[in-house]
């Protein structure tokens, strides 16, 4: 899961980098990307919430379907496209290059986050392994409930936020 979740990163990381952020702050795409992340997070918030799974899993996920969830699950989260921006604009300045080896620096800056992100993600790795065999099933089962009423909550808000932008992109549209 942690190298799903590297990779989403370093995709949206090196997308921003070639010059696609441009594009991310565009009313069409914010309009699309909200509607699929509102979409997407309700319905896993919603599997979580009616899930019948009582009891902590005892096999584990296959390689690729852990890797598979880590990266749908992360490319789904607005906020890793909102901070790989900031990072890049914080990173750009004082690099006004626009050729590849005046921009050089930023790309190993940007490495150097993603490897640090990455091991961050092993480390929960490890620390949710740890507990995962220190809470009992119930603890399990309400834990598993709660984040799935936060996923519907948060999936909820961004639907929210489609239909207004969808509204004003249309009277836009039409005037």
């Amino acid at each position: 899961m942690a190298m799903g979740i590297f990779f989403s990163e370093t995709l949206v990381a090196l997308a921003c980098f070639f010059g696609l952020s441009s594009y991310f702050v565009q009313p069409w795409f914010k309009l699309g990307f909200s509607g699929i992340a509102s979409v997407g997070l309700v319905i896993m918030g919603i599997r979580a919430w009616v899930s019948n799974n009582k009891d902590l899993p005892k096999l584990p996920a296959s390689a690729t379907a852990s890797f598979s969830k880590g990266f749908i699950t992360n490319s789904l989260n607005p906020f890793v496209l909102m901070l790989w921006v900031g990072i890049l604009a914080t990173a750009s300045v004082g690099h006004e290059g626009n050729s590849f080896s005046e921009r050089l620096p930023i790309l190993i800056q940007l490495f150097g986050i993603l490897i640090a992100l990455f091991s961050l993600d092993l480390c929960k790795v490890y620390l949710s392994d740890y507990l995962g065999k220190k809470i009992s099933n119930r603890v399990f089962y309400i834990i598993t409930r709660y984040f799935g009423f936060i996923l519907v909550a948060i999936g909820l808000y961004f639907g929210y936020q489609f239909a207004t932008m969808f509204i004003h992109f249309n009277s836009l549209r039409f005037k």
